[in-house]
Parts: C-alpha cells; structure tokens; sequence
C-alpha cells in the first residue's frame, strides 16, 4: 500500500514538472511582431547586411532570443530560446539573396571578423569610455 502511494505521488510530481512548464509568449505572437518589425526596418532604411548582422547576432539591438527563458513558443511550436535567431537569419539571408551554404557561412565569417578585430575594437571601448558613459546617462535619464 506504501508503494502505491509513493508511486502516485511520484507520478504527480513528475507529470507537474512535465506538464505543468509554462510556456512564455504562447499567445503574444512576439516572433511575427519582431519578424515584422524587422523586415519593415529593413527595407524602409535599406540596411545592408553588414549592418544587419551588426544588429542581430547575439546580444546586439535586435537580438530576440529570450533571455529568461529556455523554452518559448514560436512559429506555432515550442523552441529553444537559442534557435529563434536562427530562424529570423533563414528568413532575412533570403531578402539578401544568399544561397544556403552562404548563409549558412555568412555568421560565421562575421563574427571570425569581429574576433580578429577585437583588440582594435577594445581600444576604441577604452578610448571612449567617458562618451559611451555619457550617453548610457542620457539614454537611463531618457527611459525614466
């Protein structure tokens, strides 16, 4: 009789953890309203690539993976929050008009680029401390 009742409560637990996950954004349909937003951005301001992929690789402006989240729902399904850049690349390499293996290259060579770039990069940061700071300031004084 114990083992039964520890098997049911085991169940129990089991299935809350299985079932019982909320999924973030089921109903807000943020991936069609960023998707959206972008491609308008896009083709209103004729960005290049180069700028694009300055904007959407990790952690840049248009970066829209969820950070809070491991799971969100997308495009009908539950994802990782970790393919959901890629799926807006697939979509946008198209409109640059790159071939799959370029897109599936283009990332890559990006951010090589930007690796072979870091310690000139890292000293414009240094060199420009004080403005960037300035203008952290503004925008925190903006936003309030």
């Amino acid at each position: 009789m114990m083992k039964k009742y520890i098997f049911l409560i085991l169940l129990l637990i089991l299935s809350n953890y299985g079932f019982g996950q909320e999924i973030p954004n089921k109903t807000e349909k943020f991936d069609a309203q960023i998707f959206e937003y972008l491609s308008q951005t896009i083709e209103k301001d004729s960005i290049y690539l180069e700028t694009f992929l300055e904007c959407s690789k990790p952690f840049s402006k248009w970066d829209i993976r969820p950070l809070k989240f491991e799971k969100v729902y997308a495009m009908d399904k539950v994802h990782s929050a970790s393919e959901i850049p890629n799926f807006f690349w697939g979509a946008f390499s198209n409109y640059y008009k790159l071939s799959i293996e370029e897109a599936m290259r283009k990332p890559n060579v990006f951010l090589n680029t930007g690796s072979q770039k870091q310690d000139e990069l890292t000293d414009y940061l240094k060199t420009n401390s004080k403005k960037f700071d300035k203008l952290s300031n503004l925008i925190l004084k903006k936003s309030e």
